[in-house]
């Protein structure tokens, strides 16, 4: 099954290859393309009042068959993430490291039930199991904050396929 993801920006790409830079900020990417699998973002602009002058176009587009993609379905995936590319960059702080990923990844997806189940922190059940690491427990504990939506960020642009463009009304 092919999925067909939505970006908002100020201007559609003209082109269907841009490499972009990856950089990692504790929970979340920085950089990359990121989309939704439907208008979730600019529904969650509107409900937030966040920057709707900004987002004056939308394209669709969707990922070659052969794309690698890390999805996260679920909070067990959520703490395997954490355990697999956690990174220290400070004593007791640490991230998610979105470079490694990009070597192993084109793209990286959260779907909704993470999204939703995070937001609201893990409870102490779920902590128990954690390997006790300040910096990870630090992670645990933001869940995915800064990933608003379930969306997808693509590291390999090379991987995308633009179906179609329009302005945002």
């Amino acid at each position: 099954m092919s999925v067909t993801y939505r970006t908002y920006c100020k201007r559609a790409p003209k082109r269907e290859s841009r490499k972009k830079l990856i950089g990692s900020c504790f929970t979340k990417p920085v950089g990359g393309l990121w989309g939704c699998r439907g208008d979730e973002w600019i529904e969650w602009c509107k409900k937030e009042c966040f920057s709707l002058n900004k987002w004056k176009e939308c394209f669709e587009w969707k990922l070659s068959r052969g794309a690698k993609i890390l999805r996260v379905k679920s909070i067990g995936g959520f703490a395997h993430l954490i355990e697999k590319y956690y990174k220290q960059i400070a004593p007791r702080v640490g991230e998610i490291d979105y470079l490694a990923i990009a070597q192993d990844y084109d793209a990286i997806e959260l779907t909704e039930i993470p999204i939703n189940e995070l937001q609201k922190g893990f409870n102490r059940k779920q902590l128990l199991k954690v390997s006790y690491n300040f910096g990870k427990f630090l992670l645990y504990r933001l869940g995915t904050h800064g990933w608003d939506v379930p969306s997808i960020c693509v590291f390999n642009t090379d991987k995308v396929k633009i179906l179609r463009r329009w302005e945002v009304e």
